[in-house]
């Protein structure tokens, strides 16, 4: 097996954090675009070097690297202070992206995202962590729920011209 490592990133892993984002993305939501351009234009504004550099330079947010051998594969995203609708607390963190490459889903990568997301949101004091998750995506459903996350609702995202449902999901502390 391989030697897995987490880390936090930084600046430095801005580019290989793009490159992950893109892949995986696509991995699992590409087949649903009607307009490959739709994909690549959403890429190109939410994964651009520029759009990344804003979001990892942001107080609120922390990103982790994982490496397989020391090969990104994967990585993570949580806003440490983010408000829902769906959730009545002030002390709320969102997991907002744990990607890994599909050829490296079988190494539990995943799962120690997760754990370092989960111990960040208890030195942040949260008292909640919410997430989406496509609502035909049932192996992601499946991880989440192992992890004690209830539905909370449902609302719709829209990538350019096209919408989807999405699963509210949220783990109290």
């Amino acid at each position: 097996m391989s030697n897995i490592t987490i880390r936090k990133a930084s600046t430095d892993d801005l580019v290989a954090i793009a490159l992950l984002a893109r892949v995986t993305f696509r991995e699992a939501f590409g087949h649903l675009f009607i307009d490959d351009q739709n994909l690549i234009d959403y890429f190109s504004k939410t994964f651009s070097i520029d759009a990344l550099t804003k979001k990892i330079n942001n107080d609120n947010n922390v990103f982790w690297l994982a490496l397989s051998d020391n090969l990104p594969v994967g990585y993570a995203k949580l806003i440490k202070n983010s408000p829902t609708k769906f959730i009545r607390d002030s002390k709320v963190s969102e997991l907002q992206r744990i990607y890994i490459l599909n050829d490296f889903l079988n190494q539990k990568i995943g799962h120690q995202l997760q754990n370092v997301i989960f111990e960040e949101v208890k030195i942040l004091k949260s008292n909640h962590l919410w997430l989406s998750v496509y609502v035909d995506n049932f192996k992601a459903i499946r991880f989440y729920k192992r992890y004690d996350f209830k539905q909370l609702g449902i609302h719709n995202f829209s990538i350019l011209n096209q919408s989807f449902d999405f699963y509210v999901m949220d783990k109290e502390f």
